[in-house]
């Protein structure tokens, strides 16, 4: 779970920064996320899919956007 870690875990702004991070240091054009689900409950994965899909990847686009300019 460090900002080095495998493990992207944490609250949305830690997640987005730790992509933006691995983005920036591998120079990725395409980010694969995977979550698990066997272990959280269903309202759980739910919510974890919701705040990827309207803070994380906005968060990203924003930053490739800035960076590509």
């Amino acid at each position: 779970m460090s900002q080095r870690g495998a493990l992207l875990m944490g609250g949305p702004e830690h997640v987005a920064n730790k992509i933006a991070l691995i983005v920036q240091t591998l120079g990725l054009t395409r980010f694969v996320a995977h979550m698990d689900i066997g272990g959280p409950a269903h309202d759980d994965m739910m919510r974890s899919i919701d705040i990827y899909a309207r803070e994380i990847i906005p968060a990203i686009n924003d930053y490739v956007t800035t960076t590509q300019q």
